[in-house]
């Protein structure tokens, strides 16, 4: 059986020159498994910073848009309160990451099929390379 690999899509307004990359959850759900939330981490801001790079995805003001990957927005609100979509997949068991993307990259998700095509090859590639070999360990 393939495992499973959450995907969390969001918009923001606040912050308009990175895509949050949210692996919170991962790293304070399952400290054992840090190798693999580094090597997913790695994967997937190699991949979106080469996709956003390619396709020069600009901020209003010129400005190259990449991957941050120590957001404030991550997806993990604390132990004792409610949590996150992604949040709870990882509390099941199953990898998740959220992403958190200001208005110029979706309207170029939505707009450029290309851009849409290198962007869903590097969440295919960091499946295939990183989750797919993985299993969690006890």
């Amino acid at each position: 059986d393939a495992p499973l690999f959450h995907v969390d899509i969001h918009g923001k307004v606040s912050e308009k020159l990175h895509v949050d990359l949210g692996v919170q959850p991962l790293i304070s759900e399952w400290p054992r498994e840090h190798a693999f939330v580094d090597c997913l981490t790695t994967h997937l801001t190699k991949g979106i910073n080469k996709a956003l790079l390619d396709h020069s995805v600009l901020s209003l003001k010129g400005k190259q848009i990449s991957v941050d990957e120590d957001p404030r927005l991550h997806g993990y609100w604390g132990p004792d309160t409610v949590t996150t979509i992604s949040h709870q997949s990882v509390m099941l068991g199953v990898p998740a990451v959220q992403f958190e993307m200001p208005p110029r990259v979706r309207e170029r998700l939505v707009g450029s099929p290309p851009f849409l095509a290198d962007f869903a090859k590097a969440l295919a590639g960091a499946y295939r390379e990183v989750v797919t070999g993985w299993r969690r360990g006890p």
